[in-house]
């Protein structure tokens, strides 16, 4: 699945080194590489396939201790997650980990199939960013690759909170819906060409998803806009934000300082361009002089969406309408549900919202050295 250098284990020793993570090292003659998250189950699928050619040495041996961690017992991985909350790391495995992720981002009452996909798309993003080692890392400590802020990762919650904030009989029956959806999916992520896509998702669209690079200038083909259905029965379909012209004025002098030239009086009026995708968010917008990323303006204002239409209320105040929640990019949580009560399955759900992917039960439930 990975691209990795064969020669590099040719004549591989592979040393492990337990203490608080289990480190992994490649040694190859006198060079030695550090296994990270990233190439790990590359490297083991090439010694698994070369493994007939490795004679059995001393200096060529696969360890009983490496191999009892590579095999197919292993039904779970370990991770380190950056609580925001708590301002520290904690390990956790996988799968206890998408329960706390599913349990935030979804109401629990919601169809399971709808459960189910949301499962399967944290997961995904979960194991894009600890192949590549925790990509964005700068907010995370101590070697986490994802944190539980969810404008910047995902969302999570203990799921040991579900019972209290529910009551014990409607909270026994949750968290078991919530454990049937992720067990029930258990190792499964998403693909595109052989590799665990970055599986972006949000809240609700307005009607249609955003391709990727009319967001954050990042081409990828399975993250295209696509029609999203039921986004017109959400109570957040269409969002009024009302601020005072001074408001709105120091909310962008506090952001860009004196390059920021507008005054409350005219700050309506400073708005002179704005670069909208297809589907109507804002791309590009300036505003007292400032050209800005429809996110940035997003940012600032503290709104839902970037699909924001800018009016004059009255004299003193300006009125924003927006439409969505989310920067719109991937699955919206919203068109999953409502496809879900239409009957249709989590796996049907995702192709439509990632295109081209392919679902595939692997890594740490099927990639391995043999048990023998």
């Amino acid at each position: 699945m990975f691209k990795f250098n064969r020669s590099i284990i040719s004549s591989a020793v592979l040393s492990i080194v337990m203490s608080a993570l289990v480190v992994l090292s490649v040694v190859s003659g006198n060079a030695k590489m550090p296994l990270s998250s990233r190439n790990f189950y590359s490297i083991i699928g090439l010694i698994r396939s070369q493994l007939d050619n490795v004679p059995n040495t001393e200096e060529n041996v696969i360890q009983t201790a490496v191999g009892s961690i590579c095999t197919d017992e292993l039904d779970d991985l370990l991770i380190r997650v950056y609580d925001s909350n708590e301002k520290r790391v904690k390990e956790m495995f996988l799968e206890d980990y998408i329960m706390g992720v599913v349990y935030a981002e979804m109401n629990l009452r919601n169809n399971i199939e709808a459960l189910k996909a949301q499962a399967v798309a944290a997961r995904s993003y979960t194991l894009y960013k600890f192949y590549n080692d925790g990509e964005g890392v700068n907010i995370h400590k101590d070697g986490a690759v994802i944190c539980t802020d969810y404008t910047h990762c995902q969302a999570w919650k203990d799921p040991e909170g579900i019972i209290p904030a529910y009551g014990k009989e409607t909270g026994q029956e949750l968290y078991s819906k919530l454990k049937k959806a992720v067990e029930s999916t258990k190792g499964i992520v998403m693909t595109y060409e052989g590799e665990v896509i970055k599986a972006m998702y949000f809240s609700s669209s307005g009607g249609y998803t955003e391709s990727m690079e009319d967001v954050w200038y990042e081409k990828l083909a399975y993250l295209k806009s696509v029609p999203s259905y039921g986004e017109l029965a959400n109570d957040y379909y269409c969002n009024f934000a009302y601020f005072s012209k001074s408001d709105f004025a120091a909310r962008f002098r506090k952001a860009y300082g004196d390059n920021f030239k507008a005054e409350p009086y005219n700050v309506l009026e400073s708005i002179t361009s704005i670069e909208r995708s297809p589907t109507g968010r804002v791309k590009k917008i300036t505003i007292g002089g400032v050209e800005m990323s429809g996110i940035a303006a997003r940012s600032i204002l503290g709104l839902r969406s970037t699909n924001m239409i800018f009016r004059e209320f009255n004299k003193d105040t300006i009125l924003v309408i927006t439409i969505g929640t989310g920067h719109g990019v991937g699955m919206s949580q919203l068109g999953a549900i409502t496809m879900a009560d239409e009957g249709k399955t989590y796996d049907e759900i995702l192709k439509h919202y990632y295109s081209g992917v392919e679902l595939e039960r692997e890594l740490y439930t099927s990639i391995g050295l043999p048990s023998n």
